[in-house]
């Protein structure tokens, strides 16, 4: 797996990157590399350093690197049906950390409408699953605003 690289000329796909914090790049790809080691590990490690950061408020750091790396490419045709086995091991893992953080009951709500892959998949991909990739991109970006 790759992390960010401004020099880079390549771009993997238009959602690359597009969740970063100017100010907080080098946390980013710390936990970006963390977040792909435990990716590459079947996200079978790895929890506590996550619940610290979003603990630490740095909830934003964390929702970045998931919608960077795992919901830019939920819209994409059959992306789920082939990434099933993966998705829902992120699925358990990010929720096992949402549940241990200090994030509000509603706010774990909201977020399993994207972090619970089985909830994506009966609730909210019939509304959003049809959109276009910029339409797709807003609705992603408004849920930042949810932990400002």
């Amino acid at each position: 797996m790759r992390e960010f690289n401004f020099n880079e000329n390549q771009t993997l796909s238009n959602f690359d990157y597009l969740f970063l914090q100017i100010g907080k790049i080098d946390l980013y790809n710390e936990k970006y590399k963390k977040f792909i080691e435990s990716y590459e590990k079947e996200f079978d490690i790895n929890l506590n350093e996550f619940i610290k950061l979003i603990n630490d408020s740095e909830f934003e750091i964390f929702f970045n690197i998931s919608v960077n790396k795992i919901f830019s490419h939920l819209y994409k045709e059959n992306y789920i049906y082939k990434n099933k086995t993966i998705l829902n091991k992120f699925s358990n893992w990010s929720i096992s950390i949402l549940e241990k953080t200090n994030i509000t009951t509603k706010a774990k709500e909201y977020l399993k409408l994207f972090y619970d892959i089985e909830k994506y998949i009966k609730i909210t991909s019939p509304y959003f699953g049809t959109l276009n990739q910029n339409k797709f991109e807003i609705i992603l970006f408004s849920y930042k605003f949810f932990f400002e």
